[in-house]
Formats: C-alpha cells, structure tokens, sequence
C-alpha cells in the first residue's frame, strides 16, 4: 500500500485502507478505522501519543506494538485528518466507500464511522460533553444516534439523498466538535497536534 500521507483521502484510499487492515488481522473496517482516527484527533492526540491510543486500534491482536506498516497507516491517515481540520475551510470529508457501491455497505461504512468517531473522541475521558459548548455538544449526540442508522426502504434515489445529507451533516459536526474543543480549552494538547503538523 502506498504511504497513505501521500493520498488524498478520495474513494481510492477506502480499498487499500480496507485491505491493509485485513492483512494486518485488525478487526475494524476501513470507515471505523478513519472515524476512530479523527475522534482522536478531535480528542487533542496525534502521532507522538500513539503509543497510549494505539492500543484502540490494536487491541485484539494480544500486541504491544502495532507493526511498521500499520504505524505509518496509522500516522499517515491521522496527519490528513489534522491538516483538514486544521484548514478551518470544511475540506474534512469522511472516508467511504466509493458512490458506486452498494447503497447498504454505505450507510453500514456511515454507521460505523460514527461509533470509532465516538470511541475516539472518549479516549481516556478527556472530553466531557457536557463541557462543550451546546451546538457542538447537540452534534456529537447526534454523531451518536446516526451510529444506530440501518438502510432504509423506498425509492433508492430518496435514500441517496439521505445518505448524501447525513455524510455533509457528518462533516458540518466534525469540524464544529474539532473546534470547541480546541477553542474551549478541554483539551491542551492541540497545541502540540497544530504545532507537529506542516
């Protein structure tokens, strides 16, 4: 797999993510993968504290040490994530898969993108939801329940539709939660994520 830093995180990142995973015995597919990676980082962790989040990506191997290769997937996918929520300009977009895939394999990627954005962002209980401020506290509930979203029935163009608005609404949330945070003071450590990213 080529070194994801220098991917965009277009469609063509979701297969090869989605296969190193496989080959390395991790358990969480691609979408949760890049949901719990950006929770981290909404979380205020980056790549010089993976050895105390690592263990949530890791953890059903029986390992201590992810190996090289999921390292730099890991550092890789996390330093995307940062620069576009840094650019303050709504770039971030969620990792799915492609638009011509199966409607139902979608909104089970958009679902479980959601529930590793919440592990992430729960990490150690650094953030208190309560404490963010209440547009961003109304959008990580929201984050939540769309976890539990299944496909739906009906017109397949209504349900496009749907999930169209959910990802946008899912990105909208993302950047608001990145920034109470950092704003807020809730967690300190987004400093140092902005000052190690170019």
């Amino acid at each position: 797999m080529e070194d994801p830093i220098h991917l965009d995180l277009g469609r063509e990142l979701y297969p090869r993510l989605q296969e190193l995973l496989e080959t390395q015995g991790i358990l969480l597919g691609a979408a949760e993968f890049h949901g719990c990676l950006t929770g981290l980082t909404c979380n205020g962790q980056d790549e010089y504290s993976m050895v105390r989040w690592q263990r949530m990506i890791v953890s059903e191997l029986g390992q201590e040490q992810p190996s090289e290769t999921l390292q730099d997937a890991m550092t890789g996918v996390m330093a995307l994530i940062q620069r576009d929520l840094q650019s303050g300009s709504f770039e971030f977009q969620i990792l799915l898969p492609a638009e011509t895939s199966d409607l139902v394999d979608r909104t089970q990627a958009l679902a479980e993108w959601c529930t590793g954005f919440c592990t992430g962002l729960a990490f150690d209980a650094l953030i208190e939801p309560d404490a963010l401020e209440p547009d961003a506290g109304e959008a990580l509930a929201d984050i939540g329940r769309i976890a539990g979203v299944e496909p739906g029935h009906g017109d397949p163009e209504d349900q496009e539709k749907d999930l169209f608005e959910l990802e946008e609404y899912l990105r909208i949330s993302t950047q608001l939660i990145y920034e109470a945070v950092k704003t807020s003071g809730l967690n300190s450590t987004h400093q140092r994520v902005e000052s190690s990213v170019p």
